[in-house]
This record gives C-alpha cells, sequence and structure tokens, in this order.
C-alpha cells in the first residue's frame, strides 16, 4: 500500500503515478488523458473560418484548430506534437511544434495557438486530434490528450472515402514529350 486516506486524495495519487509513465497499459482500459501536469493543453477546439466552434465541417472547408496551452511556473518551451486520426484511430497526418516559436510563455502563464487549414482535404468521416506537450530535450510527457476535439466531415457531392482528392480534369488526348516524333 502507498497511500491511505480520503477517496479524492487517492484518485489524485493514483493519477499522480499514472502521470509518470509515457504510455501506461491503462490505454487498453480507455484511458485517454494523461502526463506529469507541468504544462497542460487547457482547451481544444474545432472551428470553422468564421471562428465559431464546430462539430462537423463539409468536405473541402477551412478549419481552425484552437488550442490553450498553460504551465502555472517557468517552463523550457515544450514540444506541441499533433495528429488527426480517423474514427478508427488511423494516423492520417501529424507533425510537431516548437512552443518557443510561437510565443511560448516561460515565466509561466498561458498561450493560445491556432493551426488553420485553408481546405480541409477530407470527404467523409468522423475524425479527431491526440495533442501532446512534452520536454524537447527528453520527451517527457506533461499533458497528453488521446480524443480532443471530435469533429465530422459530410461530402459536398459525390466525393467518397476519407480523402478529398482535389484536382483537375482536362479532356483531349495527352501526350509526354517523349513520344512526340519530329521529323
Amino acid at each position: 500500500m502507498t497511500f491511505d486516506g480520503a477517496t479524492h486524495e487517492a484518485l489524485t495519487e493514483y493519477h499522480a503515478l499514472l502521470a509518470d509513465e509515457r504510455d501506461p497499459a491503462e490505454r487498453a482500459g480507455g484511458l485517454t488523458e494523461w502526463g506529469s501536469g507541468e504544462a497542460r493543453i487547457t482547451s481544444a477546439r474545432v472551428c470553422g473560418s468564421d471562428g465559431e466552434e464546430r462539430e462537423h465541417l463539409d468536405a473541402g472547408d477551412p478549419l481552425s484548430l484552437r488550442l490553450g496551452l498553460a504551465a502555472a511556473r517557468a517552463l523550457t518551451p515544450p514540444r506541441l506534437s499533433y495528429a488527426l486520426r480517423d474514427d478508427a484511430d488511423r494516423l492520417l497526418a501529424g507533425g510537431t511544434l516548437d512552443t518557443a516559436d510561437v510565443g511560448w510563455p516561460e515565466a509561466g502563464g498561458e498561450v493560445g495557438l491556432r493551426f488553420d487549414v485553408p481546405s480541409l482535404p477530407l470527404a467523409h468521416g468522423r475524425f479527431h486530434f491526440a495533442l501532446s506537450l512534452a520536454a524537447s530535450d527528453s520527451g517527457h510527457v506533461y499533458h497528453r490528450l488521446e480524443h480532443a476535439a471530435p469533429f465530422a466531415v459530410y461530402p459536398g457531392g459525390g466525393e467518397r472515402g476519407a480523402v478529398l482528392l482535389d484536382g483537375t480534369w482536362s479532356g483531349g488526348e495527352i501526350t509526354a514529350a517523349a513520344e512526340v516524333r519530329t521529323s
């Protein structure tokens, strides 16, 4: 036994123990949030071009992911990792951001971030983001959200599948330069 006390305090202690694990086994049991808490993702919203929060978008619409991040004390700027996943939790896209590049408050405090996508390359389905704040040098996880900012995309026309393949069709015979004979 490592703790004896009130239920609320025991739960707090339990979550603190989980926070020290980078990828806790409890994920299989449905745990969708963990981390040591030095920095936190305080909000995650999907918005349309008007800045209003949206639960659904149409294929090809603009998307703006709005995040709130906070640290209670001085902290070296962490790395933000983001992943766009579908309803089956398949990775569709992802990347990282050095929060020093977007005004991380090194003395502690809050910062708001936006990630704007001018034309959403999704055709149809349900999606969400996985977000993580971690120490840039060690990878220690401060806060991880597995199912943040869920949204749905509705097809705008005859699109099928998850990806919006946007291109231009043209008619006529198309030949490569190497195939054209000049005599």
